[in-house]
């Protein structure tokens, strides 16, 4: 059963909330309020904390859009006044322009690679700008129509690698039903006009169908063609009541909407079916809690509820044939369907959290299962999914046992055991040897207790040693027979403490590798640096960091590997560099990794990609699941070979090189979601 913890951000007392945003790939949200008559921006860690120095204030001016980077950590603002600004929060600076907007800025959209902003507002212009790295803005074009401008959806030409130099072909439209289109040379046309304004646009089935719901609850559904000429294709009416608020996808083909009713309704395109989730079919809720407002989470098919009475009702998708019977019970119904339910039987309830309330949107963020909850009564508050985290070391395992605990596990062949420490490796020593090796792997392994001082949100373990971290700050425990009141059962010994922005640490030796603004730096246990590895901006932000006992492996947000020889008093470079998109050709381009491990000679990397934040845009769609491909690259061979996981229905979730036997790697898998699209083509799990 899920377990969420509620983290209330403070805000101003007397303030009302007047939007939120999530940072798509770093744990922070953005939260704007109105306190008599000011607008400012907060912007909170995943317990609530707010981050230091952030200083986002204007009088007589409130904010009305809010929207992140892709990658790095800028949010732009969009005010009621027509200022743009960007917040720069590695800097802790804001740059504005106000040349373009004379009136509220309704949306903001960054393009797939961050270098363009697409805005809109309500008396009708439309803004592209160009934004360097540091958020520095450039006006590129504006279009003036009439009526205020509401939605965006961007759709990049199928045929065609996007760049990041590029701006993707976009779709706008508002008040008056027009669509127009944005082409890559900025001409804009209209595509097409739908009766009654805009309420929401999408993208349907790989980007080849856009999908347009009106104020009059009408769904309208065209074909984009090659040249992004749009062909009416459906028209349907919405059912449900007359406050329609959310239209999202919650899975390829699966539409869900919700107008403040006891209900959610979900339209199935692909099978032409369509049926209801009710939260007063489960404790606690009842026929008179209405739903407000929806987010689904793709990555783990999850779906969130808020409703008015200030209660969540989160179901996850997992098709009837992946459930114990699922598929028996399907076949003895004769449905026909191959082994997989329909319709609402494949939606199960998880959890009821609840938050003091009455909840107005909920939105999930992009890391860790963090749901943000805007509440009409008590600002904004958001749900942390407890996520107990577990490494592996050479023969020594750490798993969190508790929100503040560790219990870490030494086999008695492991370096710093009982045994001889050689994991089965090296020649010569006879029958005896061999004898006292087999006995040290079948003994019991030494069990040791760690309380942490701080919610751990990640950590690394060494032979004796273990690392913590919360994204704020990172502690280092010693643990074994030289911990002093350690040992076995006993509690570890803090060795060092310091406040650091990182959610990437790895521990090797005496040292740390933490990748944090823009670089990777070597600290010892109390924080001091002992060296620093730069990247250029070109290169993207280290986000990835591992350790093999002679090499240090980096990943960054722009697909970039790149490896350093740490054997020596100085580190050196060690091997080109090279991108995840060059190494798996055949994969969707504009890769960023998700997973990263160094083998123990330093000649083989594995890794798990998937595509950058904001690339990949099927999103829209629902279809964003897990990757299930684990790729490894021969550094000497200069080739790579994959395995695909989702032949058995799987995806991978963690792996780790074995500390002796360089081609062997060890990886974790979970069942892979059986999507709804998919369910004529699979009989089962």
């Amino acid at each position: 059963m899920a377990l969420y913890f509620d983290y209330h951000c403070d805000t101003p007392k007397d303030s009302s909330t007047t939007a939120m945003a999530w940072h798509k790939t770093h744990p922070i949200l953005a939260v704007s309020v109105n306190e008599r008559g000011a607008g400012s921006v907060n912007i909170f860690m995943d317990e609530g904390e707010a981050v230091s120095n952030v200083d986002i204030q204007r009088q007589g001016c409130l904010v009305r859009s809010l929207a992140w980077h892709p990658q790095r950590k800028i949010l732009a603002i969009g005010w009621d006044n027509g200022t743009l600004s960007l917040w720069n929060d590695f800097e802790k600076t804001m740059r504005d322009d106000s040349q373009v907007h004379r009136s509220a800025i309704l949306f903001i959209e960054w393009s797939p690679f961050g270098n363009r902003i697409m805005t809109g507002d309500e008396e009708g212009t439309v803004g592209i700008w160009r934004a360097d790295p540091r958020g520095k803005l450039a006006q590129d074009k504006q279009y003036r129509k009439k009526g205020k401008m509401t939605h965006m959806v961007q759709r990049p030409r199928l045929d065609q690698r996007l760049t990041s130099s590029d701006c993707p072909p976009f779709f706008f439209g508002g008040s008056l039903g027009i669509i127009y289109l944005s082409d890559e040379s900025g001409n804009c046309t209209e595509a097409c006009q739908v009766a009654g304004g805009v309420l929401e646009m999408l993208l349907l089935d790989g980007r080849d169908s856009l999908v347009v719901v009106t104020t009059q609850q009408i769904l309208t559904q065209y074909s984009i063609s090659a040249d992004l000429q749009l062909t009416h294709t459906n028209k349907v009416k919405l059912a449900g009541g007359p406050k329609l608020s959310d239209v999202i996808w919650v899975g390829p083909s699966l539409l869900a909407t919700c107008a403040s009713e006891n209900r959610i309704r979900i339209t199935d395109f692909a099978n032409d079916e369509n049926y209801v989730l009710k939260p007063s079919d489960y404790a606690p809720f009842g026929d008179d809690d209405l739903v407000t407002s929806i987010a689904f989470e793709s990555q783990k098919g999850v779906l969130a509820a808020a409703t008015d009475r200030g209660q969540v009702a989160i179901w996850r998708y997992a098709a009837a044939s992946s459930k114990p019977g699922g598929a028996a019970a399907a076949a003895a119904a004769g449905d026909g369907s191959g082994g997989a339910a329909s319709g609402a039987d494949n939606w199960e309830f998880l959890v009821a959290p609840e938050v003091k309330g009455r909840m107005k949107r909920v939105q999930w963020g992009s890391v860790r299962s963090l749901l943000a909850v805007w509440t009409l009564d008590n600002g904004v508050s958001i749900l942390n999914e407890q996520v107990m985290n577990g490494t592996f070391w050479a023969g020594t395992a750490a798993v969190q046992s508790g929100p503040q605990s560790l219990c870490i596990l030494r086999a008695p062949s492991a370096p710093g055991g009982d045994g001889d420490g050689k994991e089965g490796g090296g020649g010569g020593g006879g029958g005896k040897d061999d004898e006292r090796r087999h006995a040290a792997l079948n003994a019991a392994p030494q069990v040791f207790e760690v309380d942490t001082e701080l919610r751990v949100k990640g950590l690394s373990v060494s032979e004796s040693r273990v690392a913590v971290w919360n994204g704020q700050q990172v502690d280092v425990y010693e643990f074994g027979d030289g911990a002093g009141a350690g040992g076995e059962g006993g509690a570890g010994v803090k060795m060092g403490s310091f406040a650091c922005a990182s959610n990437s640490v790895t521990i090797h030796k005496e040292n740390l590798y933490v990748c944090e603004g823009g670089k990777v730096e070597q600290r010892n246990f109390q924080g001091s640096v002992k060296d620093t590895f730069a990247f250029k901006e070109s290169e993207g932000e280290p986000i990835l960091v591992d350790v093999a006992p002679k090499n240090l492996v980096v990943a960054t947000s722009q697909g970039l590997i790149k490896m350093w020889d740490i054997s020596r008093r100085e580190a050196r470079t060690h091997r080109m560099p090279r991108l995840l998109s060059e190494l798996v050709k055949e994969a969707a381009p504009n890769l960023t990794p998700v997973s990263l491990r160094c083998n123990c000679d330093g000649t083989k990397l594995a890794f798990v990609t998937a595509p950058q934040a904001g690339a990949g845009l099927t999103a829209a769609a629902g279809g964003n699941s897990p990757e299930t491909q684990v790729h490894v690259y021969d550094l000497e061979q200069d080739s790579v070979s994959s395995y695909d996981f989702g032949s058995s229905g799987r995806f991978p979730v963690w792996m780790v090189w074995d500390a002796v036997e360089p081609r062997l790697l060890v990886v974790e898998t979970k069942p892979l979601r059986i999507s709804a699209g998919a369910k004529d083509r699979k009989g089962g799990a």
